[in-house]
């Protein structure tokens, strides 16, 4: 069942816009290609973000039974979270991962997929079904991004990688977050209306969407 996580947050502040000026297209492609390449367990998850614009938290907790493969949509109602499990024993870990609801009720949407994103996921759900057979402790978890043996990932999973990708394919160093920056601007740049790129992004008002996501010369 999906449970909620409280956490305390401190007061917004207007310091925390970050002005992130996108990648170019060709860019993003090497990077996805060198990440395939080299990285291969992060390119699932990274390509998501690009194409989807999902948090990381959403990314990783993403299910194949979330993917509408006739419509080419793809269905966000949970995000993997991390809390302290206080049943846990010696030399095992004590941080529990669990699925957890949306940051926001916005966060529950329908966000459409590039049919080539949907074929890569149709190759992914392949090599799923063949760890499922091939490996009898194989943990069937239904998620799209996965270790080689069915474990989920967490939030931090690939924050090393993800900064060697960058440095191989010369790109300024950002966050991994600071890619729905990027998405949310792609689109509006190929002019997708602001409306439509807050609801794919999960956010309440499109206002908030340009003003906070959207990249300003």
């Amino acid at each position: 069942a999906v449970q909620t996580l409280k956490k305390k947050h401190p007061p917004a502040k207007k310091s925390r816009v970050r002005n992130v000026k996108p990648y170019t297209i060709p860019e993003i492609r090497n990077l996805l290609f060198t990440c395939k390449m080299e990285f291969s367990d992060m390119y699932i998850p990274l390509l998501l973000t690009f194409t989807a614009g999902t948090r990381i938290s959403e990314t990783i907790g993403l299910k194949y039974s979330d993917i509408d493969f006739r419509h080419n949509l793809i269905y966000v109602e949970r995000q993997l979270g991390r809390d302290f499990d206080p049943e846990y024993e010696a030399n095992d870990s004590p941080l529990l991962t669990k699925e957890l609801e949306t940051k926001t009720p916005n966060g529950v949407r329908d966000v459409p997929l590039a049919d080539w994103v949907v074929h890569e996921l149709l190759l992914k759900k392949a090599w799923y079904e063949s760890q499922k057979e091939r490996l009898s402790d194989f943990k069937d978890t239904g998620y799209i991004c996965c270790h080689c043996d069915g474990r989920p990932f967490h939030r931090k999973s690939f924050a090393e990688n993800f900064k060697k990708l960058l440095t191989m394919c010369g790109l300024q160093i950002i966050h991994w977050h600071d890619i729905r920056h990027m998405y949310s601007s792609i689109l509006k740049n190929n002019s997708v209306n602001m409306k439509a790129i807050s609801i794919y992004m999960g956010h309440s008002n499109p206002e908030f969407t340009d003003e906070i996501y959207t990249y300003h010369e």
